[in-house]
């Protein structure tokens, strides 16, 4: 719950919304009061749209979700809704999947309706997002010159302490001040580097960063925030000469961010540019998957199942995704798909019901039309459905 005044509420999974009390009003056009109850659902993988039977499908052809929300906004039990002509401002978060991608991906905002057999479709709100991707990954040189020859001062290299993390078996760390054991003695890196390079270049300091890759560049950001998941934004990697990573002339090593991957907002690397959005209930950022020629893909059940209905729902293992609807078993026991993206892996989950049983099938495979894997149904009870659907089916 929230006050009446303007706000800004952000989920779990990074989104951010911008509340304003005036946009809002009853279904009936009363004005808003009183305190604000906010509900966002973050659904942002493929297992999540499945649970929430929420296709990702806008008019026959597949979508690629970079992020699908459901927004309600209550005011005294009673559900509000954007005023005409009026909207609110959304930062949507950017997925990993969108973030790795090469080139630009450019993305759409989209409005989820479902029609009276609960199918979700997604219309397009005629919104652009578009966003550049990642650049490449933060790299770091080492440069190699013509230097002398370790003269055996630095045998105490294992001795350097209090690392944040490695790369490649090398202790990185935080700042110059980071203490380092040598030879029994605790000094600073600083102060051993000025030490051991007082005549000749002995050791070398090289920066690694581990903070995301693409962060926005059009607005301020909150560094305490990073410093607090990432460290500093330049950190030390310090080595001697002779090392098995350093050649003769100047080679690179990509350093990956170190994000903590038990927080998924942690994860996330930049947001989108702030969307008006004039409805509330289901958003989705989404892009139009290109897969041309498309492809039939066909499996295989049991005999005993022939001309029953078939629910199916495929999940895209490789980008948020979910194309579901129903099928009837053919007389020889085979279930056929059509416009299916070649080659893509997916997870099959499929249900029906025979003489009252409730069946289950789940099949993880690859899209192909040369292949025709078998379906291998088994009985399952209400009480397991419940458990994977809550209240969204009916048995």
């Amino acid at each position: 719950m929230i006050g009446p005044g303007k706000q800004v509420v952000q989920t779990k999974a990074g989104l951010k919304l911008h509340i304003d009390p005036s946009v809002l009003e009853h279904q009936d056009g009363r004005p808003v009061t009183g305190n604000l109850v906010v509900r966002i659902s973050d659904v942002n993988n493929s297992r999540e749209l499945f649970k929430q039977q929420a296709a990702t499908v806008s008019n026959g052809r597949l979508l690629m979700s970079g992020g699908t929300y459901h927004i309600s906004i209550e005011s005294g039990s009673e559900m509000l809704r954007i005023k005409k002509g009026k909207s609110l401002d959304i930062h949507f978060p950017v997925m990993p999947w969108v973030s790795k991608a090469k080139g630009r991906v450019n993305m759409e905002l989209f409005y989820g309706n479902r029609d009276s057999m609960n199918n979700m479709n997604w219309e397009r709100a005629g919104v652009p997002i578009n966003l550049e991707a990642a650049p490449d990954a933060e790299r770091v040189g080492f440069n190699i010159s013509t230097v002398a020859r370790d003269n055996g001062r630095f045998n105490n290299w294992q001795d350097l302490d209090d690392p944040i993390a490695k790369v490649k078996g090398k202790m990185v760390f935080k700042s110059m001040q980071a203490p380092v054991h040598y030879y029994g003695s605790k000094i600073t890196l600083k102060q051993l580097l000025d030490s051991v390079n007082a005549n000749r270049e002995i050791i070398y300091l090289d920066s690694v960063s581990f903070w995301p890759r693409n962060l926005p560049t059009n607005k301020r950001l909150d560094t305490n925030h990073l410093v607090h998941l990432y460290g500093p934004r330049f950190q030390y990697l310090i080595r001697k000469h002779g090392d098995t990573i350093a050649t003769e002339t100047k080679q690179t090593m990509t350093v990956q961010a170190a994000a903590p991957e038990t927080n998924f907002a942690d994860q996330l690397a930049a947001y989108y540019n702030p969307v008006a959005i004039n409805r509330l209930g289901w958003i989705n950022v989404d892009r139009f998957y290109d897969y041309s020629p498309p492809t039939f893909f066909y499996v295989q059940a049991d005999s005993l199942f022939r001309h029953s209905v078939v629910s199916y729902f495929f999940m895209f293992d490789r980008f948020n995704g979910l194309v579901n609807g129903e099928k009837v078993v053919s007389a020889d026991g085979s279930v056929q798909f059509t416009q299916m993206p070649d080659g893509q892996p997916v997870t099959l989950v499929a249900f029906l019901k025979k003489n009252g049983i409730v069946y289950h099938a789940k099949l993880q495979c690859n899209i192909s039309k040369t292949e025709k894997p078998k379906l291998e149904f088994r009985e399952i009870r209400p009480a397991e459905l419940n458990k994977i659907f809550g209240r969204n089916i009916r048995v």
